[in-house]
């Protein structure tokens, strides 16, 4: 991993690259399962659009590998919506918070479920509020 920090101390990049002895891939398919915590920080609902800030956090002493997150409803993934960040991976112990925003009129004026999976993760599903 590479984290690139300004001169302040505050991340501006972070960034996993994959180096196998063979120069393959296949030693991913080896990675052993973890789990993760979603946590929802804040909500914030607004006349055309609806966001959301939630923690990530890797509890385990494994690395959770390329951990996609999805904005779901009605069992459908709500397009479009704009993540802060998407695909990233995560190393033992590590947490990243990330937001999401959609048009509200996408939700139908249902509950949303914040989906997060990933190549070595199960699928968690977290409610989100929409009232």
């Amino acid at each position: 991993m590479l984290n690139l920090k300004n001169r302040s101390g505050e991340e501006v990049s972070h960034n996993v690259y994959w180096i196998s002895p063979d120069g393959g891939l296949r030693s991913l398919n080896q990675l052993a399962e973890t789990n993760i915590n979603v946590s929802l920080l804040k909500e914030e609902k607004g006349k055309i659009d609806h966001g959301w800030t939630m923690r990530i956090t890797n509890p385990s002493s494994k690395i959770a590998f390329f951990i996609r997150p999805q904005l779901i409803s009605q069992g459908e993934e709500v397009l479009p919506s704009f993540w802060s960040k998407g695909y990233f991976t995560l190393a033992p112990g590590e947490s990243t918070e990330l937001n999401v925003t959609c048009p509200a009129a996408k939700l139908n004026d249902s509950e949303p479920v914040l989906r997060v999976s990933g190549w070595n993760v199960p699928v968690t599903e977290v409610g989100l509020k929409n009232r």
